[in-house]
C-alpha cells in the first residue's frame, strides 16, 4: 500500500530532528471530506434539515473550520507514522510549521522535536565500582554528641531571650549522665546516647556509600555507553533556570549586578553550571529510559495503586490518585525498576 506521503530527515545544530513532509492530494482530500462529512451534518441553515443544504452552501459556512480540523488531524497522523517507521521516540512536544496546502497539491508541513538519540547500552558486568563505606570513629561520635548539646544550648537560650549571652562550646568532658536525661530526649546516660549516635551514623555512612555508588555507576555506563544528551533539552532548561533566577531576584528587590558581586559569581558561571547540571540530569534519564526500552519494562494499575496505599498523608495521597499523580508514579516505578537492573547487571 503507498505510503501517501514522503518526508527528508535532518538534524539542527542543536540537536533538534526536523521532519518535513509532503503527503499526497489523494489522502489529504480524502481526510478533509471526511471531516467535511462529519461537520456538514451539524450545519443548520434556514429552509433546510441539518445536513441536507446545497453542498456549496454548507462549504460558505464550515469551510475555515474543516481546513483546520484537517490539519490538525492529518499532520500529527502522518508525523506519528514516520516517528513509528523510523523508530523515533520524541522527548518533547512536537513543534509544527504548516509550509503549503491546496486540494491539488497536497499538503507540506514541519514537525520538529528532539528525539531520543540512538546509543547501545553497554555490557554493564564488566564495570567495576568499589563501594566505600566511610569508618564512623570515635571522634565522630564525640563531634556529634557536642553538636546535639550545643544545638539544644542554642534553643534553649533563644527561648530564653536574646539578652542571654550564648554559651560557649562544650566539650565532651562536660557532658554528664545528668545533662543527657536533662535533655528529655530519651536517653538516661551519655552512653547510651553515644551507643545511638553511632547507629545513626553508621546508617548514614551506609546510605552515603549506596548513593555514591549509584551515582558512580550511573556515571560509568552514560561514558562507555556514550549517552549524549541533545542541546536543545540542556539550552531550554538552563534558559528556564535563568528565567526563574531573575524573577526570583526582582521579586526580592534585588539588582542582579550587586547580588552576583556579593554571591562572588557571574551569570556566564551560572550558566555553565545549569547546563552542567541539565546535562546530567538528561543523560541519567536517557540511560534509564533506554533500558526500561530495551527490557520492556512496564508498571501494572496493581503496583500504581500498592504505591498510593503507603502514603499517609491524606492530602498527599488526594494528589497521586490523578492522573498526574498516577503517570508521576509509574514515571518513578519504571526507573527504579530500570536502577534495579543496572545494579543487578553491575553485581554479575
Amino acid at each position: 500500500m503507498e505510503k501517501q506521503y514522503k518526508y527528508t530527515k535532518s538534524l539542527s545544530k542543536e540537536d533538534e530532528t526536523i521532519i518535513e513532509c509532503s503527503v499526497n492530494s489523494e489522502r489529504f482530500q480524502s481526510v478533509k471530506e471526511k471531516i467535511f462529512r462529519k461537520l456538514s451534518s451539524e450545519v443548520k441553515l434556514p429552509g433546510f434539515r441539518p445536513g441536507k443544504a446545497p453542498k456549496a452552501l454548507i462549504e460558505s459556512q464550515i469551510s475555515g473550520q474543516v481546513l483546520d480540523e484537517t490539519l490538525n488531524t492529518l499532520i500529527p497522523d502522518v508525523t506519528a507514522e514516520i516517528m513509528e517507521e523510523s523508530d523515533m521516540t520524541p522527548l518533547n512536544q512536537v513543534r509544527y510549521e504548516l509550509v503549503k496546502v491546496s486540494d491539488s497539491e497536497g499538503l507540506t508541513f514541519k514537525a520538529m522535536f528532539v528525539a531520543m538519540p540512538d546509543f547501545t547500552i553497554t555490557d554493564v558486568s564488566k564495570i567495576k565500582i568499589k563501594k566505600e563505606v566511610k569508618q564512623v570513629k570515635d571522634e565522630d561520635v564525640a563531634n556529634e554528641t557536642t553538636r546535639i548539646f550545643q544545638y539544644y544550648n542554642k534553643s534553649q537560650t533563644q527561648k530564653e531571650g536574646e539578652e542571654k549571652a550564648a554559651p560557649e562550646k562544650l566539650e565532651l568532658k562536660d557532658i554528664t549522665d545528668e545533662k543527657v536525661k536533662a535533655l528529655n530526649i530519651g536517653f538516661n546516660d551519655l552512653k547510651s546516647l553515644q551507643e545511638q549516635i553511632r547507629k545513626e551514623l553508621e546508617n548514614s555512612a551506609l546510605r552515603n556509600s549506596e548513593v555514591k555508588y549509584l551515582d558512580d555507576l550511573l556515571k560509568e555506563t552514560i561514558n562507555k555507553s556514550k549517552v549524549k544528551a541533545p542541546k536543545f533539552l540542556i539550552e531550554q532548561s538552563a534558559a528556564s533556570k535563568e528565567k526563574e533566577y531573575l524573577k526570583k531576584l526582582e521579586d526580592l528587590n534585588l539588582k542582579l549586578e550587586e547580588f552576583l558581586k556579593v554571591q562572588k559569581t557571574s551569570m556566564e558561571k551560572l550558566r555553565a553550571q545549569w547546563k552542567e547540571e541539565a546535562e546530567k540530569r538528561f543523560n541519567e534519564e536517557l540511560l534509564l529510559l533506554k533500558i526500561i526500552k530495551d527490557q520492556k519494562f512496564n508498571v501494572t494499575d496493581s503496583e500504581v495503586d500498592a504505591e498510593i496505599a503507603k502514603i499517609t498523608d491524606p492530602a498527599t495521597k488526594e494528589q497521586f490518585t490523578t492522573d498526574e499523580g498516577k503517570r508521576y508514579l509509574i514515571t518513578v516505578l519504571l526507573q527504579q525498576k530500570a536502577m534495579t537492573w543496572l545494579k543487578d547487571q553491575a553485581a554479575k
